[in-house]
């Protein structure tokens, strides 16, 4: 009767063992779970970071870009500005002494002109 007996206990014993086992089974499961849970939650949150910095500084590129394109369109501007009113000067220059032959030959008052500047 006692091997009986003892037989029982040590099977008590094994079934409360191995029902503990299964419920440290459980609490582990549990913890890996909440604990991937707070890692995914923390890479979604650097995730988010990640993007807003990098929708900032994407921001800033383009402003800069736009300022830049800008300041090349004026300077073409101003470069177009100059090369127009060069021409006219250069224009002017190169007639300035045909219109002084002229005004010299059909008006003799004119004779007191001083001589045709030298370009």
């Amino acid at each position: 009767m006692t091997e009986k007996n003892d037989l029982a206990m040590v099977k008590a014993e094994n079934e409360r063992l191995l029902a503990d086992i299964e419920k440290l089974k459980q609490r582990l499961r549990e913890e890996i779970s909440r604990t991937q849970g707070g890692v995914r939650l923390d890479l979604n949150l650097e995730k988010g970071r990640m993007r807003e910095e990098s929708s900032g500084q994407e921001l800033k590129i383009t402003e800069v870009d736009t300022r830049i394109e800008q300041e090349i369109a004026s300077l073409r501007t101003a470069i177009q500005a100059s090369k127009v009113r060069t021409s006219f000067y250069c224009r002017q220059m190169r007639d300035l002494p045909f219109v002084w032959l002229r005004l010299r030959r059909f008006n003799t008052s004119l004779d007191s002109l001083p001589d045709a500047p030298l370009c």
